[in-house]
């Protein structure tokens, strides 16, 4: 953990810092439910995490479970990145969704719909950080 949050920090000398890191759901159950300490634990992992990394915002995202990626990853990932920050990240789409007027064809309605994603443009590379292969053996 200390080494995806911190990594954007070193590589820019500091002049990125991430803000926000997302986790597979099953890792996030995870965190919030394991505790550190001797025998029951008196602090939860997530709850170390947050007192660790002043300000960053820690939170799920299903599509990096390997399972929920539909092909994309190999194996469970995290990322962190700086949220809300349109110069460094933004989704490109061309034409947002549409939907025209209901049509009658015998007895069905349709509503036909359309839109458009480019996919993210990202202008700062090397402000966000990705991490594969996470999770308990």
């Amino acid at each position: 953990m200390n080494t995806l949050v911190n990594t954007v920090n070193d590589i820019t000398f500091g002049i990125e810092t991430v803000n926000r890191v997302l986790f597979p759901r099953r890792e996030w159950l995870r965190l919030k439910t394991l505790r550190l300490g001797p025998g029951d634990g008196t602090l939860k992992v997530i709850d170390y995490l947050r007192e660790a990394h002043d300000g960053v915002d820690f939170d799920v995202l299903n599509e990096l479970g390997a399972s929920k990626s539909r092909g994309n990853l190999d194996e469970d990932a995290m990322i962190a990145y700086t949220a809300n920050n349109p110069r460094k990240a933004s989704l490109q789409q061309p034409m947002p969704f549409r939907q025209h007027p209901v049509q009658q064809e015998n007895l069905m309605f349709k509503v036909p719909c359309e839109s458009s994603v480019g996919g993210t443009k990202i202008t700062a590379p090397l402000s966000i950080h990705r991490m594969d292969g996470i999770g308990a053996s």
